[in-house]
C-alpha cells in the first residue's frame, strides 16, 4: 500500500490535502481523482467554476505522480435556457 496526496489545484490556489490516503496502486488513487471531480461537480457546480482546476496526485514525497483535469463542460451554466434545463 501507498500513500497518495489529491491536492485541488488551479491558476490561482492550491487546496493541499493534508493526509492522504492509501490505495494500492497509481491505477486506483486515479480511480479516486476521478471520483473526487465527478463529485465536485456534482455537489458544487452552481457554486464554483472549474474552468482550469485539477487534482495534482503526489506520492509521500510530494512529487506528484498524475494529475486528473476537470472537464471544460464543468464551468457553471451562465445563460437562463441552461439553467432551465438542470430544473426540468
Amino acid at each position: 500500500m501507498a500513500r497518495f496526496f489529491f491536492h485541488l489545484v488551479s491558476k490561482d490556489k492550491i487546496i493541499r490535502d493534508p493526509n492522504g490516503r492509501e490505495f494500492e496502486n497509481i491505477g486506483a488513487a486515479h480511480r479516486h481523482a476521478q471520483t473526487i471531480v465527478e463529485k465536485s461537480i456534482l455537489l458544487l457546480c452552481h457554486e464554483l467554476n472549474w474552468t482550469g482546476w485539477s487534482i495534482n496526485v503526489s506520492n509521500e514525497n510530494d512529487d506528484t505522480v498524475l494529475t486528473v483535469l476537470f472537464p471544460p463542460a464543468a464551468a457553471p451554466a451562465k445563460s437562463p435556457a441552461k439553467q432551465q434545463q438542470f430544473r426540468t
